[in-house]
């Protein structure tokens, strides 16, 4: 498969690597995804200069992504192959995520993406999304104050306080994308080779919305 990893702490365009990896197999209790985009976060690039100990002498990153159940291992429901999903923590505490052209990780972390939702919208949801409000118990009540209301994070946080909703941030995204409407805030859409542009446009803090690798 494509993919974009590295080996060692550094400046994106000194250590981020475009090239092929062996292709991962699903096991049990996970899926198998191929991605169509991936999400990129402040983490991601913090996380690739060295912000905490690398995870494995090769990374993939990225833990926001979304794509399509390909295979599943053992103890998942076939059914859920050709499933359009949205990936979270893809990786967090492991070393593969999701700029790549496939991953496999548990199951419940491919969370089903509507038909109406786009890959790129989908792969703007796992940190972005959850954070916007949910992060410290929801605001459900509240009156809440967004500050940076037009970065990807506080894009989000609007929309779901205005919501008022204290549940599962799955299940707040779900009922919002089938009954409320969600507007997502797209910064830029880059080619899965360009990843090194990608984090140094998100580093630079000047992109007002989401960041994301299109995936062919």
């Amino acid at each position: 498969m494509k993919a974009i990893w590295y080996e060692s702490n550094g400046a994106a365009r000194d250590v981020l690597i475009h090239g092929e990896m062996p292709t991962p197999m699903p096991g049990p209790g996970e899926v198998l995804v191929r991605l169509h985009a991936s999400g990129v976060n402040p983490s991601d690039w913090k996380t690739r200069a060295g912000s905490r100990p690398m995870v494995s002498p090769c990374v993939i990153p990225h833990s926001d992504g979304a794509g399509v159940i390909s295979a599943v291992g053992e103890d998942v429901d076939a059914a859920r192959v050709g499933e359009r999903v949205w990936i979270w923590n893809g990786q967090w505490k492991r070393p593969f995520g999701t700029a790549a052209e496939f991953i496999a990780l548990p199951a419940a972390q491919a969370v089903e993406l509507p038909d109406g939702i786009s890959f790129e919208e989908g792969a703007c949801f796992g940190i972005a999304a959850p954070r916007a409000v949910l992060t410290d118990g929801g605001v459900a009540g509240q009156s809440v104050v967004v500050a940076g209301g037009a970065g990807a994070v506080g894009h989000y946080a609007i929309q779901f306080a205005s919501a008022a909703a204290r549940a599962d941030c799955e299940a707040v995204l779900a009922q919002m994308m089938a009954q409320v409407g969600l507007i997502h805030a797209i910064a830029a859409t880059l080619p899965l080779g360009e990843c090194a542009a990608a984090h140094e446009l998100v580093q630079a803090g000047t992109a007002m919305g989401n960041v994301v690798l299109h995936i062919p």
